[in-house]
């Protein structure tokens, strides 16, 4: 049974293989549409993992809160751009205003 840290790691690698199918889709922007949701539902799941899971058993053995205390921020500022990305995927330009932020914040959280 693979451990969470697998998860996390497989899950990172998913999203970035995602993120990386989009930036090369071309039209039609169906592709484009359901890709960005797609990356929306794996990042809703992983943050879940992370925050269910992962941080609550680091928080048990780190002496410093403060890497853990960073990441809920970071969580919180991308569960409202996957919400505004998610309300407005058939908006075309909206969704591509908002996605290069996610796509950036979420690949400084996947270093």
């Amino acid at each position: 049974m693979p451990s969470v840290l697998d998860l996390l790691r497989a899950d990172h690698q998913q999203v970035r293989d995602l993120f990386s199918q989009y930036s090369q889709a071309a039209q039609p922007e169906p592709d484009k549409q359901r890709l960005a949701g797609e990356i929306c539902q794996a990042l809703t799941v992983h943050a879940t993992v992370e925050e269910e899971l992962f941080y609550p058993a680091v928080r048990e053995v780190i002496s410093s809160k403060v890497l853990i205390d960073h990441a809920e921020q970071e969580h919180a500022q991308a569960k409202q751009m996957i919400g505004q990305i998610q309300a407005n995927l058939n908006i075309r330009l909206l969704v591509i205003q908002r996605f290069k932020p996610c796509r950036l914040l979420f690949c400084s959280m996947f270093r």
